[in-house]
């Protein structure tokens, strides 16, 4: 039977533990769920993700085009006004715009913003 993933979601918890579900549908139209669960095993949990990533994997789940969450204690949020409008222009400078406000190397941050108000003059947002 020819397998086509439709969607795949991972949560991760702050203890280290990571929850997956990917719900696809085969050829036939035949709807198709699978679920992988890794508690946390205490110490750093960045290690207990990448291992719980890891054995996701071995075990034929793709990680590719995910949708992830993130416990809101591992996030940073800012709200800020940006002066430009267009998203791909607030994408590209928006890192370097919290440079020195995170706790953490820009280059090691993701970031994304969600825009609450835009203008002429330019873009209100809350980033994450």
């Amino acid at each position: 039977m020819m397998f086509t993933r439709a969607a795949t979601g991972i949560a991760f918890s702050s203890d280290g533990g990571v929850e997956i579900v990917e719900l696809g549908a085969n050829l036939g139209g035949a709807l198709t769920a699978r679920f992988f669960s890794r508690d946390g095993r205490g110490g750093d949990p960045y290690d207990g993700w990448r291992d719980a990533l890891d054995e996701a994997k071995e075990a034929g789940f793709s990680l590719v085009n995910v949708v992830v969450g993130v416990p809101a204690n591992f996030t940073y949020q800012k709200s800020m006004f940006l002066p430009f409008r267009g998203r791909r222009k607030i994408s590209q400078i928006l890192l370097p715009e919290l440079e020195g406000e995170l706790p953490i190397s820009s280059e090691a941050a993701v970031a994304d913003f969600v825009a609450t108000e835009s203008g002429r003059e330019g873009t209100h947002a809350i980033a994450v």
